[in-house]
This record gives structure tokens, C-alpha cells and sequence, in this order.
């Protein structure tokens, strides 16, 4: 059986703020989105939107925040649930 689609969910990370610097040196953070089988990333350098569909049983979005030139090391994580967004329609 599968899931019934709920929506589209776009993202639009914005800025990092006090992000852990284990090595020192500048930072290229880039964001990674997964939602259920979905994987999507944004660029270093660059502001731009995710666009992820939502479906019914996949409602906990997990946010990984990578150092793209320190060969992708991951700086942090979290999970991201998307009830309230979908609650409200929006959340910053």
C-alpha cells in the first residue's frame, strides 16, 4: 500500500549561525534534507530552494548540516517535525 501524498514542502535554508568549527579555518556549509526515501541538498555558495513532496507517513524530516571543504564532514544534525508546518502552513 502506499502513502497518500500530501503536499510539497519547500525549504529555504537561509543562514547558519553558530555552527561548531572542530578543525579551525572557514566553513562551506551546505544542507542536506531527507524525507522519507528523498534526499536533497543544497550548494556552499549558494541561497537556493528544496522542493521535497510529502507524504502521510513520513512527517520527521531529517536536516544535516555538512562542511563541504572538509570532504563533507558533518558539522550537526536534527530532526524536523513537519506537523506544525503543515499546521500552520509555514514555520521559520
Amino acid at each position: 500500500m502506499t502513502s497518500q501524498k500530501i503536499g510539497v514542502l519547500v525549504a529555504i535554508p537561509i543562514k547558519g549561525r553558530k555552527l561548531v568549527n572542530r578543525t579551525g579555518g572557514k566553513q562551506s556549509p551546505y544542507v542536506q534534507l531527507k524525507l522519507g526515501e528523498q534526499k536533497k541538498r543544497t550548494r556552499a555558495s549558494l541561497i537556493a530552494s528544496v522542493r521535497l513532496d510529502v507524504f502521510q507517513d513520513q512527517l520527521d524530516m531529517k536536516v544535516s548540516i555538512f562542511d563541504e571543504g572538509k570532504k563533507g564532514e558533518l558539522v550537526g544534525d536534527g530532526i524536523l517535525l513537519l506537523n506544525e508546518v503543515i499546521d500552520k502552513g509555514e514555520l521559520d
